[in-house]
Parts: structure tokens; C-alpha cells; sequence
């Protein structure tokens, strides 16, 4: 039977981690801005366009064949608009029922196996059925519960009648009937959660039919078994938040299969209607039903429709045409027969062309349509067994391999300088040894290191580019940039094993790239695997609304932009397992489709919710792997849909590795509805809806990183956990703008031996080794930057980090003289450490001149050697060389630049709440101890620095205070006393950002009596102000306002 998709809210429903079982209803999306249906059925999806945008969703049986298939209401004129196909298809019948503001309902509601219409009208709180499809007044209508209820349709008793259900806002309770008639409900019960949308169906196959619903912030179904309050029985995800929930009982096929042995041969007149084979600038269509074998290599074609089928024959082939839409099949070996002879598409259409708004060079798949590309199984990628050098002809690999003299292979950097990467032709392969004639040019390196027992692997990637089966452009512009290109569309099968695509994609042009999966929905059974992209003008993979995919063991080489590419966030469990992406190029500024594209990434993820393993980022003139999430799934005008991308859950990151790049993994930056990029906190959480529900760990294991000029890994926002990390040769190892984040387990070394090779005008380290940053050789490399917080340090080992004449090593920093807040509660636990280590490093300098320049974090920081591992003090502090955060109880590391210090601290923080600008602010501790706050950010307004529990400071403003300040303290908030200096105007204090005449901080005549207060008192001693901030109950912060007026304003 049927359900309508209704939008509701209730009670919170609980859910269990239910398996993903078929149903005996099947589930179906629509999407509201496009009017294209996504239906599932077990492992099978399909996709297709039917109504418009805006339309509201049913289905049901309306020719009476047991298949449910859809309707569309249109609100804007009251038309219901049927079709008997789940495909893209024209109405077979529409007519008029209902009037503006009805929710259409479609059941079964005299048992006669047909389903027709209902309208539930709310403001009436009334029902109107009708039995026949078609215009005319309802043959039945009922009163049933109160106006403004939301109702949906099922047969809930299994006698083979749908009645009508109800969803009431205000109560969260559902109330269901099993009879069509006035009356109180026969079942009530809470159900689901406010912003979930209910549906109604036979989930499993016991003839009743009981509730569901979609939760659209997860874009998965919770479905029950029996209508009650109580755990989830299943649970499916599926598509689009946004999307509109359907049920109903169909039935979808598999791509078809296709029997050579019905084939006509191509080369055979007779195969034809004109009695020809087609010549040279025909366009061919092959009908439907009709099955073709490619026997030969035929004319170059204009283009080529295969709304039949058509093989390629198990003998060399090339096809050349400006276009090919596939309709039908298009095979060329299949799963488990690949085919082994050598097959070429060659995509040949001129600039200016555009077939089906696709341009041209095109192998388009539509609908039904299925495309099948299986070669012969290759070794697509492998790493060095050893070293190779400069000048050598042959390589040691870590496999045996199946390449053959005469295929073309590049390996890998292994160097910072991503285009250090060399393409070679083979002359000769035995077992796992290759050899070619050409020399290289740079070292490859290819040892195992080991660290404490641990395992750096910095090995070059060799990869094959050639495979037998090739498809790519051809034509006038292709230096320029102008390839060939595939565009897969909703409800097509697509399956590619071991093949090639080269001088593909369209260098500038939106939609135009060399594998593209366009808005296609659901593709589960579409898969790439073992394909070699390489040479291409415009990404590698584009996978644009699109779930379910499955791209392995791939190769993606040489192209302009971000080269494995999730396009707009709507993108949720796709899976990219094994790949290789290396020499991912900046388009010329003309061509870049993204600004990111000028710093472009190999892996650019927009959405959390999908597999990353096994993946190698190594080479880019940007980013590694990316996650760039935007804060809705942005679609293609710009607007934003409402899936919270940044709270979703993180799908899995599973041993990836980043190398070569500026910066390795890059957790920040989503792209914003413009396209350009900012700040973007990731924080996860168990209803993402909800940023305040509990958090959820985004686990990325196993991350390895080398050989990046920034850093190997950086991510913002909370709740992310790095383990079984390997992190060396970086600029800087991991910095998290983080809070309760950090790395747990690992290796980090500062410099191995690999010392790369590096260009003759750089500077050099000792041995000529390449340094990450040859413009800036002084620069400082760190292992662990501390930043922001709290963030941990726990059972890592460090080596490599020996500080040198050319420039200073820490294993443990903090971020170089940041101006944000760092929380002195971040932690180093279970550490041990190289003899050549310098395990810490602090640099100190002078204070900047430029009032632009602010640097307040990094000269106030602090960081927690929780275990003592560090410094050999349990539970001390290394402390930035600042008097005001030591006292003569702390002892100086010379060669760290720190301080270590058994002793508390606590934040103090303060803000001109008018943005005036105070100017600089300078902190005097009781003893004399000075320190100078330059305000962060810049502009000056908001001034922070750790400060010694149990002291008291004087504060005071170059320009003068403004005339509504703020001062508090938190983390480790005890009382604290400040005295305000340069107070000019009777002031006006509240406290707690309370600011009202019942909380006004009471005037007092002495010192004495503010330090025996609670807090709520203050002096006003001349020009000098007396506080004390005390927490009160329940508060972790204590915060008084200080005005120059009555209210603050």
C-alpha cells in the first residue's frame, strides 16, 4: 500500500543500531528543487524525473497491477498529475481534486487492490475520499481529530483497507484509525522527533502496515515493525536531507544483461535500416531492443544514440565520435568475463556543439542506461622496495607486477617539491625489478625507517598509466585544454574496472570532466575500480549529488584542480578505498572553477558522511586531502539546502596518506555559497540539527603525512581524534585549532633520512638536505604545535627534532605567535623522545612595533606535562618565557627557551565592549612583573593572557579605558583580584553579563572589604578601581561589566 510524506513533529523516538534489511515496502525520495524521484529496493536504486519542482509526492497502485508508482500534487492549481512507470515518463492521467491549502492522501479505500485519492483538510480537521481516479466529489467524507493535524494513509490492521492516520503538533502523539469514519482514535502513542517526517508501509511483510519516519538531518529512515512507542526496528540511509519521504510496494530491476550471441555484427549491412554500414559523420542510433557487436572500427561517426545495446567484440576497436549517449547498454567486457583485447572511444566533437545542453566530446549515460568498461585486471599501483637514485634505468618494486616494455608508469616525490615525480617508458620488467632508458632525474625514496620499533614509510608510489581499454578526447582545442568528457545521470549504471581516460575534461567549464557522476542520486552497484585517470584537463572524479559510489584502487594523475572531487556537500556514502592521486596542478586563473582550485587539493571531500581509506595524497601544488564542508550542501545557483554539514558524524578515515603537498590533511576552509572559503569549525554531533546534543568523535586513524611544506595534518572545530599517526619531515607535524581534540598514539619525527633533493637555488640543511620552507631556512620545525583548546599529546614517541645553528627544533610548541587564546589546560601525557630530540621549543622576540601585529596567545601560553614525561616534573607547566607567568619557584630550559613550573593558572580576559579601541594594555603583577597585551584580534578590543592563581594585577590603558569594559576569568576560574587603573568616571559594575540595576556590584570604601565580599562589591580609590572576581555557585567564569553610564548604553 501507500503512505503520503507529511511533514511532523514528536516526541523523540529511540532508535537502534538496526541492520539495513530489505523491507517488504520499498522507499523513495523526492527532491523538491529539481522534481526528480530517487527509489530504493534493497540493494537496487533508480532515478528519475517526474513533476516539478514544489509538487508534493505519493504513491500508489493506480492500474491496479500490484506496482506502486507516483503521483504529484500541484498546490499551485490543485492538479493531480499519475503515471503507471517508475521512470521518467509523462502523466497517463491528471485531473482537479481539492482546493488551495488540502493535504492529498492516496490508499486503498474500498479493498479493491486500486488506490485512489483522499484531500485531509485542515482547517476543517475533515477527510474526503473518493474511489475512482478522476474529477468528481468525494464519494465519503469524516470528521477526524482537530484542525492543523498532519495526516498520513495506511493499511494499519492488515484487512486490506487503508484508513487514515494523524500526527498532532502539540501533543507529539500519533492517532491512528482502522476504519474511515468519525470517531476517537483506536491507537495513539509519541513518535519520532520535531523536524522528522513520517510515512507508513509494510516493512516487514506481515500485511500491516505501521509508521516510519526520515530524519533529515541524518537523511536516514527509522522504521517499526508494529505501531507503538518504542526502539527502531531498522534503519536505512538514504539520500538527501531535504529530499520528501515516500513509501510504497515495488519492484525494481537490475541493469539489464545483454547476450552477445543476439549481436549483429556492425560491419554487416545488413545490421541497418539503409541497408549501409554508417560512414563518416553519421549519426547512428541503435533502437531499443536492438543488440549490435563491434566488429570493427567504424567511420568516425557524428554521434552515436544507444538506446539498443551495443558490444564491443573481443578484438582490437576503436571508436571514434563526437558523441555518445547511451540510452540502453554499452559493454565492453563485462564482471567476470574483462575483455582483454585492446578498445578505444575516442570523443572527437568541435567546440561549440552542444548535444542534450552536455556540450560535445561527451559519452553521456541516461536514465535506464548502463555502461559497462571492464579491461583485463592490472597492477594499478605499488611502492618502491628500495632506494632509487639519480641516473638510474631501473627500479625495485615492492610487488611482482603484470607490466609489459613499451607501458608507461610515473613514480612518485618523495621530496617536498611535488614535481619531482617522473614519468617513464618500460624497456624491460622481471618479477618485481623494471627497467627503462631514460635516466632520472631525482632520487625516489624507498626504505622503511624505523623509530622506537615504530615504522616511518616514506616509499615513492609507482603507478601504471596504460591500460587496454582507453577513452579519451581528441580534436582541435585539445591543447588547450578542451577534452572529452562523461556525464552519468540519474538512474544509470555505471561500472569500470581497469581502464584508461586521458586528455579528458574541459579546462574552465562547469560540468565538464573525465569521469562525472551528475546529480545521480542513489548509484549503489556503480563502482570504479583499477582505472588510470591521468593527463586531463579539468579534475579527476566529480561526484555531484551523488551517493553510494564506490571508487578503488584508482589513479588520478596530472590534472588541473581538485582532482578526486565531492561537489557540493549533498554527497553522503560514497567510498574511496585505495587510490592514488599525485601531480594535482592550479589551473590557470581563467580556468579555475573554484577560487580553492588555485590551491587545489587531490582529495576535496564536502561532506563527513563518506569512506576515506587507504587513499595516498602525494603530490599538489595545495592540499592532500581536504575536507572542505560547507555549512548546507550548496546547489547549483548557490542557495544553500539545510543539512547541517558541519555537525554530521564522520563517515571513516581509515589509513590515508598525504605527502608532497603545501599542506597534507586539512580539516577547515569549507567552501561558502560564493565559492570562496573560510573558517569552518567541524563538530560533530549526535543530531546534527541539534549543536547542542552530545558530541560525536570524528575518528581519523592511522593519517600518515610527510614531506608537507606547512603541515601534516590541521583541523578546527571539536571532538577529533588522530590515532596510530606517522608524521615526518614536515614543516610543522599536527596543529589543531581545536578543543577537546588531540592525537593519541603515533610517531613524529622532525627530520629522517630522507633528505630529498632539492633545487640548486634553494637553501639547504646539513647534507644538502631540502627544507620545508627554503625562503624562510631560519624557520623553526615543531612536531605538535599547542593551539587553542583544551587539546592533548598522549603516548606519541618523537625523534628527529635536534636544533641547529641554521634553525631551532622542538618536538612540542606552540602556534608561532598567535594572537588567539590558548587554553593553558592543553596536555602532554605518556611521551618518550629521541636522544637527539629537543623536545620542546618556545622562540621568543621582541614585541612588535606594528599595532596590527597581535600575539597575545602565543606570549601568554602554557601547556600541562600531565604525566612528566616531558619534563620529568609530573604535572608541571612549560611555560613561554614571560615574567608575568613565572616566579622564582620556576627553572629556565635554556635550549626549549621555556620555563617549567609547578604552579596553577587561571585565564583573565578583558574587552572594550564599545570597539572603541583602548590601545595597548599593560599587566602588573603585586611583585612588579610586567606583560604588555597588544588585544587580539587586531583591532585591539579584546586582550587575554594566562596568569599565577593567587596573585593579584593592575591593569592599565595606553589610550584609556572606554566607557564599557569587561573583565573576567575562566578555566580554573578562582577569585582573583585586579585593580583597574586610570579610571576616569563614576562607574557602573554588574556582574556575570548580567547587566541590570537588581545586579548592580555594591560601593564599598576600603580594599579590605572587596577582598571579604563574594564578589559584588567594588572600591573606587581615586582613579583606581578594586575588583574581585569570585565564580559564583554553578558557574565556571566570573565576569563584571564596568560602565561609564546607568544600564551600560
Amino acid at each position: 500500500m501507500t503512505c503520503l510524506a507529511a511533514f511532523v513533529t514528536g516526541s523523540p523516538l529511540d532508535v537502534a543500531a538496526a541492520d539495513e534489511t530489505p523491507v517488504a515496502s520499498s522507499l523513495a525520495l523526492f527532491d523538491i528543487r529539481t522534481g526528480q524521484w530517487h527509489l530504493r529496493e534493497g540493494n537496487l536504486s533508480a532515478s528519475f524525473y517526474f513533476g516539478e519542482p514544489g509538487d508534493v509526492p505519493l504513491m500508489g497502485d493506480w492500474d491496479c497491477d500490484g506496482e506502486d508508482t507516483p503521483a504529484m500534487f500541484r498546490p499551485s492549481n490543485g492538479f493531480v498529475y499519475l503515471t503507471n512507470r517508475n521512470a521518467q515518463s509523462v502523466a497517463v492521467n491528471e485531473f482537479f481534486y481539492g482546493m488551495a491549502g488540502d493535504i492529498p492522501l492516496a490508499g486503498d479505500w474500498d479493498g479493491d487492490g486500486c488506490d485512489t485519492f483522499a484531500i485531509y483538510r485542515p482547517t476543517e480537521g475533515r477527510v474526503y475520499l473518493r474511489n475512482a481516479l478522476g474529477l468528481g466529489t468525494a464519494d465519503h467524507s469524516f470528521y477526524f481529530g482537530d484542525p492543523g493535524d498532519r495526516p498520513f494513509a495506511g493499511d494499519f490492521d492488515g484487512d486490506g483497507f487503508s484508513t487514515v492516520g494523524l500526527y498532532r503538533d502539540l501533543t507529539g502523539f500519533t492517532y491512528l484509525r482502522n476504519t474511515n469514519d468519525q470517531g476517537v482514535a483506536h491507537l495513539s502513542f509519541f513518535y519520532g522527533d520535531p523536524a522528522d517526517r513520517i510515512v507508513a508501509g509494510d516493512w516487514n511483510g506481515d500485511g500491516s502496515e505501521s509508521v516510519g519516519i526520515f530524519r533529515p538531518s541524518e537523511a536516514r529512515f527509522y522504521l517499526s515493525d508494529y505501531n507503538r512507542q518504542g526502539i527502531a526496528d531498522r534503519q536505512i540511509g538514504f539520500g538527501d536531507g531535504s529530499w520528501l519521504p515516500v513509501a510504497g510496494t515495488f519492484h525494481l530491476e537490475g541493469p539489464p544483461t545483454v547476450d552477445p550471441g543476439t549481436a549483429s555484427p556492425w560491419s554487416d549491412p545488413a545490421t541497418w535500416p539503409e541497408g549501409r554500414v554508417p560512414g563518416p559523420g553519421d549519426v547512428v542510433t541503435i533502437p531499443d531492443g536492438d543488440v549490435v557487436l563491434l566488429d570493427a572500427s567504424p567511420a568516425a561517426l557524428g554521434g552515436l544514440n544507444i538506446n539498443g545495446a551495443l558490444i564491443f567484440d573481443a578484438r582490437p576497436v576503436t571508436l571514434r565520435a563526437d558523441w555518445v549517449m547511451v540510452r540502453g547498454a554499452l559493454q565492453i567486457g563485462t564482471e567476470t568475463a574483462p575483455h582483454d583485447a585492446p578498445a578505444t572511444i575516442v570523443l572527437t566533437g568541435d567546440e561549440g556543439q552542444d548535444v542534450m545542453g552536455m556540450g560535445t566530446r561527451v559519452l553521456g549515460v541516461l536514465g535506464s542506461g548502463t555502461l559497462d568498461v571492464h579491461g583485463a585486471e592490472r597492477s594499478s599501483w605499488t611502492h618502491l622496495a628500495s632506494n632509487a637514485s639519480i641516473g638510474a634505468t631501473s627500479i625495485t618494486l615492492d610487488d611482482t607486477v603484470d607490466w609489459q616494455p613499451g607501458e608507461r608508469i610515473v613514480i612518485s616525490s618523495t621530496d617536498f617539491d611535488w614535481e619531482q615525480a617522473e614519468e617513464r617508458t618500460l624497456t624491460s620488467v622481471s618479477g618485481n625489478v623494471v627497467s627503462f632508458s631514460e635516466p632520472l632525474e631525482h632520487p625516489h625514496w624507498g626504505e622503511l625507517q624505523y623509530f622506537d620499533g615504530r615504522i616511518l614509510d616514506e616509499r615513492a608510489e609507482v603507478a601504471l598509466l596504460d591500460r587496454s581499454i582507453q577513452i579519451r578526447g581528441e580534436g582541435p582545442g585539445i591543447e588547450a585544454g578542451f577534452g572529452g568528457h562523461t556525464m552519468f545521470m540519474p538512474g544509470s549504471t555505471v561500472r569500470i574496472e581497469h581502464s584508461e581516460f586521458t586528455s579528458m575534461g574541459q579546462a574552465g567549464l562547469l560540468a565538464r570532466y573525465p569521469l562525472h557522476w551528475h546529480h545521480a542520486g542513489d548509484v549503489t552497484g556503480s563502482y570504479v575500480r583499477g582505472a588510470s585517470i591521468h593527463d586531463n584537463f579539468n579534475r579527476c572524479v566529480t561526484i555531484h549529488e551523488t551517493d553510494n559510489l564506490v571508487i578503488e584502487n584508482s589513479l588520478g594523475y596530472n590534472t588541473r584542480g581538485h582532482c578526486f572531487f565531492l561537489e557540493d556537500g549533498s554527497e553522503r556514502g560514497n567510498e574511496l578505498d585505495g587510490n592514488l592521486g599525485l601531480s594535482t596542478r592550479r589551473p590557470d586563473e581563467s580556468n579555475q572553477l573554484l577560487p580553492s582550485d588555485d590551491e587545489p587539493a587531490t582529495f576535496w571531500i564536502t561532506n563527513p558522511d563518506n569512506v576515506l581509506r587507504n587513499n595516498v595524497a602525494a603530490g599538489s601544488e595545495g592540499t592532500g586531502i581536504w575536507y572542505a564542508l560547507p555549512e548546507h550542501p550548496l546547489i547549483e545557483n548557490g542557495a544553500p539546502s539545510h543539512l547541517p554539514i558541519r555537525f554530521l558524524p564522520l563517515g571513516e578515515f581509515t589509513n590515508n596518506t598525504a605527502h608532497s603537498n603545501y599542506r597534507g590533511i586539512f580539516v577547515d576552509n569549507g567552501p561558502e555559497p560564493d565559492g570562496t572559503t573560510d573558517s569552518t569549525n567541524y563538530r560533530p554531533r549526535s543530531i546534527p540539527t541539534d549543536e547542542d546534543s552530545d558530541p560525536v568523535i570524528a575518528h581519523f586513524d592511522g593519517v600518515i603525512a610527510y614531506k608537507n611544506r606547512d603541515r601534516g595534518i590541521w583541523t578546527r572545530g571539536d571532538h577529533h581524534l588522530v590515532t596510530n599517526a606517522v608524521l615526518a619531515d614536515n614543516g610543522v607535524g599536527a596543529s589543531f585549532a581545536s578543543s577537546e581534540t588531540g592525537i593519541d598514539g603515533g610517531l613524529i619525527v622532525g627530520e629522517s633520512a630522507n633528505l630529498g633533493n632539492p633545487h640548486s637555488w634553494e637553501e639547504t640543511g646539513p647534507g644538502g638536505r631540502s627544507l620545508p620552507a627554503p625562503w624562510d631556512p631560519a624557520e623553526t620545525i615543531r612536531g605538535y604545535d599547542f593551539y587553542d583548546g583544551p587539546i592533548f599529546a598522549h603516548n606519541l614517541h618523537f625523534a628527529g627534532f635536534e636544533s641547529r645553528s641554521q634553525r631551532a627544533a622542538g618536538a612540542l610548541s606552540v602556534l608561532n605567535f598567535t594572537d588567539f587564546t590558548l587554553d593553558f589546560r592543553n596536555e602532554a601525557r605518556g611521551l618518550s623522545f629521541s636522544e637527539d630530540t629537543n623536545r620542546v621549543f618556545l622562540e621568543s622576540r621582541p614585541l612588535p612595533t606594528d599595532s596590527e601585529d597581535g600575539e597575545d596567545g602565543y606570549r601568554s601560553a602554557v601547556f600541562q606535562d600531565a604525566d612528566g614525561t616531558t619534563t620529568g616534573v609530573s604535572g608541571a607547566g612549560v611555560v613561554v618565557d614571560n615574567p608575568i607567568l613565572i616566579d622564582n619557584e620556576c627553572s629556565f630550559r635554556e635550549a626549549w627557551g621555556a620555563w617549567v613550573c609547578e604552579r596553577d593558572y587561571q585565564r583573565l580576559a578583558l574587552s572594550d565592549r564599545t570597539s572603541g579601541g583602548i590601545g595597548r594594555v599593560t599587566i602588573t603583577r603585586d611583585d612588579g612583573a610586567q606583560h604588555t597585551l597588544l588585544g587580539s584580534p587586531a583591532a585591539g578590543t579584546r586582550f587575554h593572557s594566562s596568569v599565577l592563581v593567587g596573585r593579584s594585577y593592575t591593569l592599565s590603558a595606553d589610550i584609556g579605558w572606554s566607557g564599557h569594559m569587561q573583565f573576567r576569568t575562566h578555566d580554573n576560574p578562582a577569585p582573583l583580584y585586579l585593580v583597574i587603573d586610570g579610571w576616569t568616571t563614576a562607574p557602573n559594575l554588574y556582574r556575570d553579563w548580567w547587566i541590570d540595576e537588581r545586579n548592580r556590584l555594591e560601593s564599598v570604601g576600603s580594599v579590605a572589604e572587596v577582598l571579604a565580599g563574594d564578589g559584588s562589591r567594588y572600591y573606587l580609590e581615586g582613579t583606581r578601581l578594586h575588583l574581585l572576581l569570585v565564580p559564583q555557585e554553578n558557574r565556571d567564569y566570573a565576569a563584571i561589566e564596568v560602565c561609564s553610564v546607568q544600564g551600560c548604553y
